[in-house]
């Protein structure tokens, strides 16, 4: 474990230059048991690849976060949930955006995360229109913008 954490201390130190960078200080914390560590590492830079298109690359990423959220931060599940709803939403995969976007939602309402709850919801609505739906799709936008300006 130590050795991991030294690892994983030599690509935070020295500045994730890629994705390789990326994927080993991530695999380096995991081992090492800094979970949280880990999820914080892969959520800064999941908008990145994710606008990058490197979709696979951070579904992966993001899916080592939910398989560990016995052990991770509910807020970090959370934001994991939607960047792999977001990454299905731009697959064309509303079904399975969806239910990541509604795991999202859940842990969201529990922790009490409002603002999250916000962005959930607008994703969520995005997802429905794409499918369809759009009465239900504007009705979630707009629940999202009145749950934002609460805040």
């Amino acid at each position: 474990m130590a050795a991991h954490k030294i690892s994983s201390g030599y690509y935070l130190t020295n500045g994730i230059s890629d994705l390789d960078d990326l994927l080993e200080a991530s695999w380096h914390l995991k081992e090492a048991g800094a979970f949280d560590e880990m999820a914080n590492l892969i959520l800064l830079f999941s908008e990145q690849l994710i606008r990058n298109g490197d979709w696979d690359e951070c579904l992966y990423l993001n899916l080592t976060i939910y398989e560990g959220k016995g052990k991770i931060s509910q807020n970090n599940v959370a934001n994991a949930c939607n960047n792999i709803g977001l990454i299905y939403d731009k697959k064309g995969e509303w079904d399975k955006a969806l239910e990541y976007y509604l795991k999202s939602e859940k842990i969201r309402i529990e922790v009490g995360d409002k603002a999250g709850l916000a962005v959930t919801y607008f994703n969520i609505g995005t997802a429905l229109q794409s499918k369809g739906d759009q009465a239900l799709g504007d009705q979630l936008i707009i629940l999202a913008g009145y749950i934002a300006m609460c805040q």
